[in-house]
């Protein structure tokens, strides 16, 4: 089913924006890898991404460059500009564009070594980094030169790829029994060579990063668990230590009211404190046996050398979940935007495949092919900007306690003016009345007046009047 003129045009137009961004994107990755020679030369996740931000660059550009490349005069596209020759250059870089899921795949094994079998950077970068960058690239240029050299690269409706001409020709390996002979000009098999070139390597990458993934998130969860035992295990060593009563040397305790809960106490911690016993083994023996192995006397307490090693090897333990969590959560960033690019892909090749051709398949088609080097700066990215959202709470949250704190400091002491104020005016009042009341009556009586005062005085001595 052909595309009316108004759609042809949109599937034109979306790459040259996308891919555009795209280049804009992987260009930025490149300059900030290159501009820091320390990322260059001690850790293989940048040297596995400047291979990928180099053909998502050449990608980008040829994706960009959308129908232009294409033979003028090539029927249902919208403005074909080029020759057999420039289809070709567009064909060539946008199949090398295979090394891209492949590296995806690689910088999933490279987070797996380093989080659940701990290999170190070191030894990838000389030892496992080498293959994955010589098979992927080594992989990505012979495709496009050998279907280079068979003429496979036409007019594939969006830009220009893999495909038969003209389009829909009948292919040898699509024989029927009639006998009829196939009638393709150019890419004679070019669907054999899509799948076995570019979606059967794309499909083995994607399935392959989804086991690399599970199997990273299992190792994160392990650590996690790990974490929280030594971390409840050293509350419970701690509280095993300080909660029980240290006699001093020479004096006797008598054990029989602690002895079944400091049992129950060495039962449940048993498993974690591996050689670390109770002096006196059974928790009932006398104060001679138990204070001769801990300094200080202290029989049913957990040794302070073996609990601050527990506490050296949780805070190692949470520091390296925490590292392990990030790397994860880095690595499932870079997935997704990788499914999110060739899922919609894939989805409309097999839709041709049956030939059907969907408009809004086109266009997811044409939108998210194009952009990948944009998404994976957003994803290279998103760690410093975390950093930065980061700070700017820390920042809110510590001007918000000063304000808070100059507020309640405020707020007390104009409750305290104020009650000065408050007790005075009440105290003057009554004096007042008193004397009005005195001087109604007509008593002179030195001794009311003065013990007035002298309550007036007292109670102003009090508020600091």
């Amino acid at each position: 089913m052909a595309f009316t003129y108004a759609q042809t045009q949109t599937l034109s137009i979306i790459p040259h924006v996308t891919g555009a961004l795209s280049a804009i994107g992987s260009t930025w990755i490149l300059y900030d890898i290159t501009s820091d020679r320390k990322k260059w030369s001690s850790k293989p996740y940048y040297s596995l991404l400047f291979s990928m931000a180099c053909f998502d660059v050449l990608s980008s550009i040829s994706l960009g460059l959308s129908t232009w490349p294409i033979p003028t005069g090539s029927p249902d596209v919208y403005d074909p500009r080029g020759t057999v020759q420039t289809c070709s250059a567009q064909a060539f870089f946008i199949q090398a564009n295979i090394a891209s899921p492949l590296f995806n795949f690689c910088l999933s094994v490279y987070y797996l070594c380093l989080v659940r079998y701990g290999i170190t950077e070191r030894y990838i970068r000389h030892r496992v980094e080498p293959w994955m960058q010589g098979l992927t690239i080594t992989f990505a240029l012979s495709t496009s030169f050998v279907c280079l050299a068979l003429g496979m690269f036409n007019d594939s409706s969006l830009w220009c790829w893999i495909n038969a001409l003209p389009k829909g020709c009948r292919q040898s390996y699509n024989n029927n029994s009639n006998g009829s002979d196939p009638n393709c000009v150019r890419g004679d098999g070019a669907e054999i060579l899509r799948w076995a070139f570019f979606f059967a390597p794309l499909w083995a990458a994607i399935v392959g990063t989804m086991v690399t993934m599970f199997m990273l998130w299992r190792a994160v969860r392990a650590q996690e668990d790990r974490a929280s035992r030594w971390t409840s295990d050293c509350v419970t060593a701690s509280q095993f230590a300080g909660g029980v009563p240290h006699p001093h040397r020479g004096q006797e305790r008598d054990t029989s009211g602690l002895k079944s809960g400091i049992t129950s106490i060495k039962q449940s911690i048993r498993a974690v404190f591996q050689g670390v016993k109770r002096d006196g083994g059974d928790g009932g023996g006398n104060a001679s046996t138990n204070n001769s192995s801990v300094p200080g006397g202290g029989s049913s307490a957990v040794t302070a050398k073996k609990l601050r090693q527990m506490t050296l090897e949780r805070d190692r333990s949470i520091k390296h979940h925490r590292k392990s969590n990030m790397v994860m959560w880095q690595a499932f960033r870079y997935v997704a935007a990788f499914w999110l690019t060739w899922l919609p892909a894939t989805l409309n090749r097999l839709l041709q495949l049956s030939g059907r051709n969907v408009f809004w398949v086109f266009v997811l088609h044409s939108i998210f092919v194009p952009l990948q080097g944009a998404m994976n700066w957003c994803v290279y990215k998103y760690p410093q900007f975390y950093k930065w959202k980061e700070a700017r709470r820390k920042a809110r949250k510590k001007r918000r306690k000063q304000a808070e704190g100059v507020f309640g400091a405020e707020s007390t002491n104009a409750s305290i003016v104020y009650t000065r104020r408050f007790s005075g005016m009440s105290l003057e009042s009554t004096r007042r009345k008193d004397q009005r009341l005195s001087h109604v009556s007509g008593d002179d009586d030195e001794s009311i007046d003065n013990g007035v005062d002298g309550v007036v005085s007292s109670n102003e001595l009090q508020t600091g009047r």
